[in-house]
């Protein structure tokens, strides 16, 4: 078991505290070892158990008082007792069972070669990763080294200064035309408009008369007699009093 500790981990630190693993002082010595080792807190984990035998050989780990310290341990116990087949009840109590000791070896220590693998294999990737990345750095920044910008400054202000000439000239264009279209259209509405108000009527001879409220007076049934009226001619108006009303059914 020590073998493999310093094989698989060299910077373990091992506590050996010798104990009778068979025989009728066994279980008071393995039960007092446990106590003494939580007592003086002298390691991180216990690894209690022993090489194969018979069951007689192994009956120390089934009695109460290594189970008890086993279980009220408050540093992490793994069980190691026997030969894999080999079942003991301090193995029930403990906070891990291994087949053997030699397994017991296996689990709490680290694989120093396989972890210097994963660290080479995590090393690889992340100069991987640094060569991707600076890779694509090199890529955008050669992308921006050949912009025209760059490159030659004035050349690409003055090509968007040309552009922005043309598009302003077109957008003079296109005002100037809604502006005509507008003044066009303005001058039809005016048309129609001219030819439907009433002065167009007036410079024809005709005549507008109203009321007093200044409303069109379209027919005589909405004047008296002695009221006063306003004729509106074309050149201006008349102020009139009605003396009398013919028609109107009156």
């Amino acid at each position: 078991m020590l073998r493999i500790l310093k094989a698989r981990w060299p910077m373990t630190k091992a506590l050996v505290v010798p104990v009778r693993v068979q025989g009728e002082e066994a279980a008071g010595e393995i039960a007092a070892a446990i106590d003494y080792v939580n007592f003086y807190k002298l390691a991180d984990l216990i690894i209690t158990g022993r090489g194969g035998g018979s069951i007689e050989d192994l009956w120390a780990f089934n009695e109460e008082a290594v189970s008890r310290a086993i279980y009220r341990s408050a540093i992490p116990v793994v069980s190691a007792v026997g030969h894999e087949p080999d079942v003991v009840i301090s193995d029930f109590t403990a906070d891990l069972r291994a087949a053997t000791p030699s397994n017991a070896a296996e689990l709490v220590a680290p694989d120093q070669i396989k972890l210097r693998n994963t660290l080479l294999a995590i090393r690889k990737q992340m100069n991987t990763a640094v060569i991707r990345n600076v890779s694509e750095k090199r890529r955008k920044l050669q992308t921006f080294a050949a912009h025209p910008l760059l490159r030659n400054p004035e050349s690409y202000l003055q090509e968007r200064r040309l552009r922005l000439d043309l598009a302003r000239g077109e957008l003079q264009r296109a005002g100037t035309g809604i502006l005509q279209e507008k003044r066009r259209e303005l001058v039809r509405l005016g048309a129609a408009l001219d030819a439907m108000s009433p002065l167009k009527v007036l410079s024809r001879g005709y005549s507008m008369t109203v009321g007093k409220d200044g409303a069109l007076i379209r027919s005589v049934r909405t004047v008296q007699e002695g009221e006063e009226i306003r004729v509106q001619l074309q050149d201006g108006s008349l102020m009139a009093e009605v003396l009398e009303i013919k028609g109107g059914n009156q």
